[in-house]
């Protein structure tokens, strides 16, 4: 059941022109799904808000929520930063500086990069 509703939700936000990803080369990035963790990828507050919104759909239909205690968000800029402010908190969504995906460490601070991940 938990992975045909995480295809569901693949789908969901693949096929919605509302939920506008990163671009890198010529692909653009929504989701990254390896086993029960999901790592959204949103470029502004109106696909952050549609995100978060399809995902409660997802949930009174099967159940499955999103765990606020582990949930993290990562802003790419200031003008997203300033924006999300509002949506953010009323999901108990932490915002950090730091991010880790599959034991490699992305931040902003190339310095503290290299000591997270080569030190």
């Amino acid at each position: 059941m938990f992975i045909v509703s995480l295809d569901i939700l693949a789908i969901s936000v693949h096929g919605n022109n509302n939920i506008q990803g990163i671009q890198v080369d010529k692909e653009e990035i929504q989701l990254e799904i390896f086993a029960d963790d999901v790592r959204a990828s949103v470029r502004n507050k109106r696909s952050l808000e549609t995100l978060l919104c399809t995902a409660d759909l997802l949930s009174m239909c099967s159940r499955l929520e999103i765990n606020s205690e582990k949930t993290e968000c990562m802003l790419l800029d200031n003008q997203v930063s300033l924006a999300a402010m509002d949506v953010i908190p009323s999901k108990n969504i932490r915002i950090k500086d730091t991010g880790k995906i599959l034991g490699v460490y992305f931040t902003y601070n190339d310095s503290q990069r290299k000591k997270l991940n080569f030190d």
